[in-house]
């Protein structure tokens, strides 16, 4: 039996040794040309995140929004309590009728704009 070995076809796939080659200016080049593609892309996204800390600045500030809304709770705190006082006043509570109790109390909280 004989043995039959493959032989590797050079298609031209594979770059010759010599191209790689390069001269130390070639190379100082490439290198130059690799930083300040970094430092452009660097720049743009410190503009980018400049932009954006300036945005956050402009927008308003977050403890005057939730006194507001603090303030808002409690309005419709007081409301509730004037609803439930107001029902306890008319005696709803211990009457027995469910459905007229519902719709007093719509009616009662409509009344107080608990909603608005």
């Amino acid at each position: 039996m004989t043995s039959m070995k493959k032989r590797r076809c050079d298609d031209g796939s594979e770059k010759p040794a010599a191209a790689l080659n390069l001269s130390t200016a070639e190379v100082q080049e490439l290198i130059s040309r690799e930083v300040q593609s970094a430092l452009e892309q660097s720049d743009k996204m410190m503009k980018a995140l400049m932009e954006r800390i300036q945005e956050v600045d402009n927008e308003p500030r977050y403890d005057a929004r939730i006194r507001k809304l603090e303030a808002h709770v409690r309005k419709v705190k007081r409301r509730g309590d004037a609803v439930f006082a107001d029902i306890r006043k008319r005696g709803i509570l211990e009457a027995g009728q469910e459905q007229v109790q519902v719709n007093i109390v719509h009616e009662i909280i409509f009344n107080y704009n608990l909603f608005t």
